[in-house]
């Protein structure tokens, strides 16, 4: 976590549990402001006893949240829990003056005096210039109706995928193209966040239908589990481009991009 852009190291007890001195979190105070970066290293929890201490200090705080917890949970008709509204409401309570979201998930509505930031649209230039993607003529492809808001206007070419979910077990029960990838030798796929890699795998599969043999990914989050290195696997996909919001570590398949350069760019880090 950093704090005014210095790297916050915090006390532990030996059970584990957060030791806050006063006089270390005082030391970051400037002008009577702090800008916070969460780089979800601490619990939500222990962010939130943080920032209540400078509050009750008066001190003006800027959150940035590299990653936003809880936002897959956002449907309010659904047989889940809403919890980012919960979320959201936590946060509105301690009057912050400003929150940044980075690539959220999620409609932004509930959250007050916040803004969001696309890391997609902060690496794409360099994402084309190190795949060799060529955005008048090669197609960039997106996961589902809710990538055209965000990124319709990455290339000249774009297609995407309906895709229906079991609203019970999280499976893709549909999915369908919606353009023509006709002549198509190069592909960009684009996407907010890779969890399990499903929906990437079931797009991959119809590219090789295709004859494509050339795909890259392009995602703002790619969540650190076992199911998504599936995707390291396959020999059509030849790299895959995010950030370090959630993985923290790339290979010679996965390039990661770092969030803090995103924010405050590379001479500021």
């Amino acid at each position: 976590m950093l704090i005014n852009r210095q790297i916050f190291k915090p006390k532990r007890y030996s059970s584990g549990e957060l030791k806050l001195v006063k006089s270390d979190l005082d030391n970051y105070i400037i002008d009577q402001k702090v800008e916070i970066l969460f780089e979800n290293k601490l619990s939500i929890f222990e962010l939130l006893l943080i920032l209540d201490y400078y509050k009750s200090k008066d001190i003006k705080i800027n959150l940035i949240l590299s990653y936003l917890p809880y936002q897959r949970m956002d449907h309010k008709d659904s047989h889940l829990v809403n919890t980012l509204a919960d979320v959201a409401n936590i946060f509105n309570l301690l009057k912050l003056n400003s929150i940044t979201l980075c690539e959220p998930h999620c409609d932004i509505q509930d959250f007050e005096r916040a803004n969001a930031l696309s890391y997609v649209e902060n690496i794409k230039d360099k994402v084309f210039e190190l795949s060799g993607f060529d955005a008048k003529k090669d197609f960039v492809v997106l996961t589902d109706r809710g990538g055209l808001k965000r990124y319709d206007n990455i290339a000249k070419n774009t297609v995407y995928f309906n895709k229906q979910r079991d609203p019970y077990t999280g499976l893709i029960v549909r999915q369908e193209i919606v353009g023509n990838l006709k002549d198509c030798k190069k592909v960009l796929i684009v996407d907010d966040i890779i969890s399990t890699g499903d929906t990437i795998i079931n797009i991959v599969d119809y590219l090789k239908k295709l004859n494509i043999k050339e795909i890259y990914i392009m995602s703002g989050h790619l969540e650190n589990n076992k199911y998504n290195k599936r995707l390291e696997h396959i020999d059509e996909i030849k790299t895959i481009y995010s950030t370090n919001s959630l993985k923290k570590k790339g290979n010679k398949k996965i390039h990661l991009f770092d969030v803090r350069e995103i924010i405050y760019g590379k001479e500021n880090c």
